[in-house]
């Protein structure tokens, strides 16, 4: 939820994005979940209830912590998970109507990735600051990296601009050459890491996930840093899934 990258690549896409997340902070692995708007693919944090990622039969969301700028946090204004959020517009088949009438007044800055399989010229980028929502159209054959504001200075997030364009002008554009990019480090100092570490370890990249979209068909990757584990799933159509109780 802390650096994620979008990259187009012919029929298809990878979206992939490293939590950077206090180690203490217990989450689900990822399950099939049964929505009123299809079957979906997420991790979920258990303490909140909600999740930083999503992929759907046609539509997938990433969530990054803030919009624009760095923010003081008012706890007790905050009364609603932007994880919870982003599971909120899995029930929704229209995104735009999503971000029409969803109520963020007591909810955090946050950015919001939706990506809509059928729209072959673009996604939308939901940014919440507190006061408004500001929404743009992001071209889908352009690749792109997101930084959260929360934790990463802007001289940071342009150095990890500087990292992803150098990546892709050397690199064979495949999935798991894009999940080396979210493991490698790229510089010694663990504090500005894509694989980052803070606090004696207390705070760093606690797992990656990926959604490869090829072709009609979604794939989710999940690497578990703290124990060494990996789920890979292939949204299926005829599978049984969770019913979810957010």
């Amino acid at each position: 939820m802390c650096t994620v990258t979008y990259l187009p690549v012919n029929n298809g896409y990878f979206l992939t994005s490293n939590r950077d997340e206090k180690t203490a902070r217990p989450t689900l692995k990822p399950e099939l979940y049964c929505t009123k708007n299809g079957k979906w693919i997420y991790p979920k944090d258990m303490i909140a209830g909600g999740s930083w990622i999503a992929v759907g039969e046609q539509k997938a969301r990433c969530l990054l912590n803030g919009a624009m700028e760095n923010h003081l946090p008012n706890t007790k204004q905050y009364k609603r998970s932007r994880g919870q959020v982003l599971l909120e517009s899995l029930e929704f088949k229209d995104d735009r109507n999503f971000i029409e009438h969803v109520d963020l007044s007591e909810t955090e800055p946050f950015t919001l990735i939706l990506i809509d399989n059928t729209n072959k010229k673009f996604y939308l980028e939901l940014k919440w600051d507190g006061k408004r929502k500001l929404v743009h159209e992001l071209p889908i054959n352009v690749p792109r990296i997101w930084s959260s504001v929360t934790l990463y200075s802007e001289s940071i997030i342009e150095g990890r601009r500087a990292w992803y364009a150098k990546w892709l002008s050397s690199e064979v554009i495949q999935a798991e050459k894009m999940l080396e990019f979210h493991l490698f480090k790229h510089t010694d100092n663990s504090f500005e890491n894509v694989l980052m570490e803070r606090n004696n370890g207390d705070l760093k990249t606690v797992s990656v996930s990926q959604i490869v979209r090829y072709k009609d068909h979604s794939y989710f990757k999940y690497l578990d840093l703290l124990d060494n584990s990996q789920i890979n799933h292939q949204l299926n159509p005829t599978e049984l899934c969770i019913q979810d109780g957010q």
